[in-house]
């Protein structure tokens, strides 16, 4: 599990799921953060999604042309781990990962947006730590920056796997996350003006 939330002297690290739980939960906050009693385990809606996140990272490094399903399958079978004992009739499934890349593939195959790259290499989950204001650090870890090759602009994407489309909808406007993500790349010198979420 990602820290959510440490003290180290007089200076605090936050992260946008630390930061939204004590703005929403005070509960929660207590049992997460304060008492950290998380599960220890990735569960299988991680690991389905890391696995897509993966398949996505390597279609979104090649270029409008040269990309193919092939290699998003490869991408998403390397980190699909315990996936592979999953019945086919499990929407987490291997064969249900295929299905689902295979329609991504065929509807944003030609899309124009590729990895941005900067003097680091590949925008892809860049880690950042930055002081906002006196006493307070965020820290967090960005799925990608995209840019589109026909316009140029450069956006933050976050890749969101779900079951209800209505409740990630939901879940994204307004959005700690997204909004300390965008914050974070303009400090990292990104000229980003929004936040494309890839559900």
């Amino acid at each position: 599990m990602k820290r959510m939330m440490e003290k180290n002297g007089s200076v605090y690290y936050v992260n946008a799921s630390s930061v939204d739980i004590l703005t929403t939960c005070p509960r929660k906050a207590e049992y997460s953060i304060k008492r950290k009693m998380r599960k220890e385990e990735e569960g299988e809606a991680l690991v389905f999604g890391s696995a897509i996140h993966s398949a996505l990272e390597t279609f979104y490094k090649a270029t409008p042309g040269t990309r193919t399903l092939s290699e998003m399958v490869e991408a998403f079978n390397q980190a699909a781990g315990e996936l592979h004992y999953l019945p086919e009739t499990e929407k987490r499934s291997v064969p249900n990962g295929h299905k689902i890349l295979g329609r991504y593939f065929s509807t944003y195959g030609n899309d124009p947006w590729v990895t941005y790259v900067d003097e680091k290499g590949p925008f892809v989950e860049r880690s950042f730590e930055l002081p906002f204001k006196e006493n307070l650090y965020v820290h967090g870890q960005i799925d990608c920056a995209l840019q589109n090759t026909e316009t140029g602009e450069v956006v933050i994407c976050d890749h969101k796997t779900t079951s209800s489309c209505s409740d990630l909808i939901n879940r994204v406007k307004p959005n700690t996350q997204f909004s300390l993500y965008a914050w974070a790349a303009v400090q990292m010198g990104l000229p980003v003006k929004r936040v494309m979420v890839n559900g």
